[in-house]
């Protein structure tokens, strides 16, 4: 089983506590990698040595896969099953998303009103330690499960502010669910998308259906804001896209091993069917990227902001039959009608806006 994503945000944590056995399923592993990874570093048979990847343990073949490929982890059957059940009876977190920017650095966007929010963490601050455990080497995935604990318990985040100070915030976890669509104002309407999770097409389009409802819409001003979307689920996105966008547009384009596939729509799904514009900055990325790359040049949509993240390679998740489970990239998105891509580019707006109130 697969599941299809576009980004960096808690696809599954892997739990790094120290293995003792070896990695099962070699020769399956070897057998996925080789009929699905998209870098050709993986195609390597150095690499791609089922004797050699039996002899390691989990958290080393982790390590290694990720040393070719940033984005890609490993967890065994065990780690998998422990972290499904941390999961169920520590369920809170505090509000916050987190991602890698250009530097390395990891960044704090927390939702307003979140745990964090209100304890103190600003959007952009850069996290140093979760709990005094220093964060440089685990992947985001791996720090999301960190911060995360039984409701009403603490956690101290350990950041470092726009100014260079470094300070500890302690922050009381939360089971609170965050909407990923909110309007946040109404002249100029402007709707703000957090993520891309799987409610975030239906919320989205009741959001633009309130809005070509309201009296005076054809004269107010209409700002998608992506700041800050760190991505999610490509389809979600895919499904957004859509809404605003006419027939026979492309959505995205997907190189996946040289085979390249155009996902359009037919124009059904299309709401909103005047100019718009867009809201972007660094912390932009991945699916949030696509929508861009998509609206800017169907729909002729400006955008606003900074230069985006980069991140336009695709992960799957794979099952393996002993219960495993490895995420790896499969595939790269390009611009609409091109072979060209963003990753590490990033995405630069039409208007660079620095500082744009109502974040």
């Amino acid at each position: 089983m697969k599941f299809l994503f576009a980004n960096l945000t808690l696809l599954f944590a892997v739990v790094w506590s120290p293995a003792v056995q070896s990695v099962p399923c070699a020769e399956e592993i070897v057998s996925v990698l080789k009929d699905n990874a998209y870098l050709s570093e993986l195609k390597d048979p150095d690499f791609l040595n089922a004797g050699l990847i039996a002899k390691l343990d989990p958290e080393e073949f982790s390590e290694r896969l990720r040393r070719i490929d940033r984005y890609a982890s490993y967890a065994s059957a065990d780690s998998f099953e422990k972290m499904k059940n941390v999961q169920k009876v520590a369920p809170a977190g505090v509000g916050m998303d987190i991602i890698r920017d250009r530097n390395g650095n990891v960044r704090c966007i927390p939702y307003p009103g979140s745990p964090a929010d209100l304890a103190g963490v600003v959007y952009g601050d850069v996290l140093l330690a979760v709990d005094d455990l220093v964060v440089d080497d685990f992947s985001v995935e791996e720090i999301a499960f960190l911060v995360r604990g039984r409701e009403n318990s603490e956690v101290t985040l350990t950041i470092e502010d726009e100014d260079g100070r470094i300070v500890s915030i302690t922050v009381e976890r939360a089971q609170n669910a965050y909407s990923s669509v909110v309007r946040t104002m109404h002249n100029p309407a402007v709707i703000k998308i957090f993520r891309f999770g799987t409610k975030t097409a239906k919320l989205l389009k009741k959001e633009l259906e309130s809005f070509i409802s309201e009296e005076g819409n054809e004269n107010r001003r209409l700002f998608i804001d992506l700041r800050g979307n760190t991505g999610g689920l490509l389809e979600q996105a895919a499904q957004c896209a859509a809404m605003l966008l006419p027939g026979d547009s492309i959505i995205y384009r997907l190189n996946k091993k040289g085979s390249v596939t155009d996902i359009k729509t037919d124009g059904k799904q299309q709401i909103i069917k005047k100019r718009f514009a867009v809201l972007q900055d660094e912390f932009t990325a991945s699916s949030a990227e696509m929508l861009i790359t998509a609206v800017r040049g169907a729909a002729g949509s400006r955008t606003y902001g900074t230069r985006t993240t980069g991140k336009a390679r695709v992960q799957d998740i794979f099952t393996l039959s002993d219960g495993s489970v490895i995420k790896f990239t499969t595939g790269e998105l390009m611009y609409p009608g091109t072979g060209d891509t963003w990753q590490d580019a990033g995405l630069e707006p039409d208007i660079v806006k620095k500082q744009i109130k109502s974040r």
